[in-house]
């Protein structure tokens, strides 16, 4: 996974490479529709009710080649999946407290299995595909989101990408004129302080 810190208004314009989010290599051809939230510990053991209660969410639209279409889908279904389990789990836990409080110890064995199942599972399918196609939030502020992607190639292109945009910006701002002086003529010497001026040349 590599991590890129990206100003929130360049997310919004789509002022950003046109190019896919996930290889980093192939122009984009599909733009998703995305909503994400940085559901920072124990927010993202609720699951999809982490990323409701979450503080902090950003949404804009994620590029992908052709290529790269279907895999991002079925990672941002699985992570939905994973949320509703979470949140399953959760709705365990409250169902046995609501109706076993006199045998907590011994009842909370069961969803406390679950739970450390769920987790397992998350995080085998992460470290074997998730993390292959999916794009996360790692950091915000007022201004600017840091987003992790699959590889480091889109943001290397981001980066020479704004680089680009700073060398055009100021290479677009009017300049200083200079002075120039014609090919095989030397520029005359300052005349010094109260010397008459030059005879004029006849006619």
């Amino acid at each position: 996974m590599s991590r890129v810190k990206i100003v929130k208004s360049e997310l919004w314009d789509e002022d950003i490479p046109a190019i896919c989010m996930i290889c980093g290599q192939n122009p984009a051809q599909v733009r998703h529709e995305t909503r994400l939230a940085r559901a920072f510990f124990p927010l993202n053991l609720f699951g999809l009710l982490g990323d409701i209660l979450a503080p902090q969410k950003i949404s804009f639209k994620a590029l992908t080649c052709d290529g790269c279409r279907q895999s991002y889908l079925n990672e941002a279904t699985t992570h939905k999946i994973f949320g509703l389990l979470y949140m399953a789990v959760w709705a365990y836990f409250g169902y046995i407290l609501y109706n076993q409080w006199n045998a907590v110890p011994k009842v909370l064995t069961a969803p406390a299995i679950a739970m450390l199942c769920v987790v397992l599972l998350n995080f085998v399918y992460w470290f074997s595909i998730g993390k292959k196609s999916a794009i996360r939030c790692v950091g915000m502020d007022q201004g600017t989101v840091s987003l992790e992607f699959p590889n480091g190639h889109w943001g290397v292109k981001y980066t020479v990408y704004k680089k680009e945009k700073g060398n055009q910006l100021r290479g677009g701002l009017p300049q200083k004129p200079t002075k120039t002086v014609s090919p095989g003529v030397a520029a005359a010497p300052p005349a010094p302080a109260g010397a008459a001026p030059p005879p004029a040349g006849p006619g």
